[in-house]
């Protein structure tokens, strides 16, 4: 397939050295953050934050190139081929792709909102567990451990709420594409 080589060669020469880029750009951002932003903040949250961002560019990027590409030219091409042979069936194809399109631009908020909070939560629970590991020699001189348990039980608490929440508006998701 044609465009799928195409997608190879743009991948490897322009998506590629873009994400690498990017990923400087994700490891310098916080830097541009006052002080008072990383107060009261896990170092490992933000840690874990870039990483996620990061490993979720790539996606994009891959899926974006490998599987939406060829839809940009197929798409169009199809309603031509339709529309010639039938504008009236091409109006109703067209009106239903619509629908289609604003019920899941409507889902897709949904899903990026759960997903959104379902990340904080994880990155959370990701930076407690780094901070509390990294601090093992001060939190066993305290006598720490029950609070930092506890303290982790409850961002695991929240990551569950969310983690559900974000699975259901997911397949709601799904369920209005299919």
């Amino acid at each position: 397939d044609l465009f799928w080589r195409i997608g190879d060669f743009l991948f490897i020469y322009k998506i590629v050295p873009l994400q690498y880029r990017m990923r400087e750009l994700f490891l310098s951002t916080p830097w541009n953050y006052q002080y008072s932003t990383f107060i009261e903040k896990p170092s490992g949250k933000i840690a874990g934050s870039v990483i996620d961002a990061f490993g979720n560019l790539g996606d994009l990027l891959h899926t974006t190139i490998y599987e939406y590409l060829d839809d940009l030219i197929k798409f169009p091409t199809l309603i031509a081929i339709v529309f010639w042979a039938s504008p009236a069936n091409a109006a109703v194809y067209v009106l239903f792709t619509v629908m289609l399109m604003a019920a899941n631009i409507y889902m897709a908020k949904s899903v990026r909102r759960d997903s959104r909070a379902h990340a904080n939560n994880q990155s959370s629970v990701n930076g407690r567990l780094y901070d509390s590991y990294s601090n093992f020699v001060n939190v066993k001189s305290f006598g720490a451990e029950d609070k930092e348990n506890l303290a982790l039980s409850l961002d695991n608490d929240s990551l569950t709420k969310t983690s559900i929440k974000k699975h259901l508006t997911i397949t709601y998701y799904w369920t209005t594409a299919s």
